[in-house]
């Protein structure tokens, strides 16, 4: 087991290379981006390509419907709505699963009592604090943008919006309506379903943003 002195700045072999906080944004940012503009381009796992048995028995025949030619049909306002929701969907994916990583403690303070140590800095013991709270602002601000952008047609070319109820399957799920469309240029019409869609995602957002100042405030201690 290495010494607990490779924490320690003073008596390391030499100086760390960069800091942990520096690392982890150096190797997020690029591969998100990433992530990001493949949803605009090969879209390497569209969701149409994931099925289970349990989904083809429900007549499924995947998980979703990525529309991978282009954007959607539309006035500008509809494009910038397809935007909206395929750059934050992709950002939540790499930023949920971020979010799980900096909170493990137990496997950080493993990695701090090995040579990984002597080169990337760990001693300052706030900085995944830091980092949590970046990404749990960035989830936030696009999960409510992702949300409410659906609106954007509605505000600015006119459109109409409803609100569709599925049918409802087991344990508790609401499946999607037989031919439905979130957006029909036709009728120029937005449409939302109830419970696995905009409509409970429009109350939670307007229920749960109000909080967050004051918990993120309190999430990160005094240096």
């Amino acid at each position: 087991m290495p010494p607990a002195s490779f924490r320690d700045n003073e008596t390391r072999p030499w100086k760390p290379w960069i800091t942990y906080e520096q690392l982890f944004w150096v190797l997020f940012g690029p591969v998100t981006a990433w992530w990001i503009i493949d949803r605009f381009t090969g879209n390497v796992w569209p969701r149409n390509a994931f099925n289970t048995r349990y989904m083809s028995l429900h007549g499924s025949t995947g998980a979703g419907s990525d529309y991978i030619d282009g954007l959607k049909d539309g006035p500008p306002s509809v494009k910038f709505f397809d935007i909206c929701a395929r750059v934050s969907g992709r950002y939540t994916i790499f930023g949920l699963n971020a979010l799980m990583f900096t909170m493990s403690h137990t496997f950080h303070f493993w990695l701090q009592e090995t040579p990984v140590a002597q080169v990337i800095d760990m001693t300052d013991e706030h900085a995944r604090l830091r980092i949590h709270r970046g990404l749990g602002w960035g989830i936030c601000v696009l999960t409510f943008v992702h949300v409410w952008s659906i609106f954007f047609p509605c505000i600015f070319s006119g459109y109409g919006a409803q609100v569709l109820p599925g049918k409802f399957d087991w344990p508790i799920s609401e499946r999607t309506p037989d031919g439905f469309k979130d957006v029909n240029n036709d009728e120029k019409m937005m449409s939302l379903q109830v419970a696995t869609s905009n409509a409970r995602q429009h109350m939670e957002t307007l229920a749960t943003m109000p909080l967050l100042p004051a918990l993120s405030s309190d999430a990160l201690p005094a240096p």
